[in-house]
């Protein structure tokens, strides 16, 4: 939902813009935007927020933060499993039927 912005609530320079924005914080946070112009093209503008109180730096969420993020902890755990993937085939080794082992061959 789009609305125009009063001169009250913007602080406008050559190189930025500052205003205040409202959020579901339910969402991910919106990283970057496209800035219509009227009658002056558009351009593609990169957001950056202040004063967020509690605010996750994986997801973006503004709900919870990355100690309590579910997908920061998901992420984590099959990280964890593939470097425990990694160590188990690392130490693995094979015998043939003669009783030698090939080390570092994966079963």
């Amino acid at each position: 939902m789009h609305r125009r912005i009063s001169s009250a609530e913007k602080d406008i320079t050559p190189q930025a813009i500052r205003m205040r924005v409202h959020v579901n914080g339910r969402l991910p946070l919106i990283k970057t935007t496209i800035v219509e112009f009227s009658g002056a093209g558009e351009v593609s503008a990169t957001l950056q927020y202040e004063k967020l109180e509690c605010h996750c730096l994986k997801c973006g969420r503004l709900d919870h933060e990355i100690r309590d993020c579910l997908e920061a902890k998901h992420e984590k755990k099959a990280q964890l499993a593939a470097q425990q993937e990694v160590s188990i085939r690392s130490r693995a080794s094979v015998t043939d039927d003669r009783g030698f082992k090939a080390p570092n061959q994966m079963l």
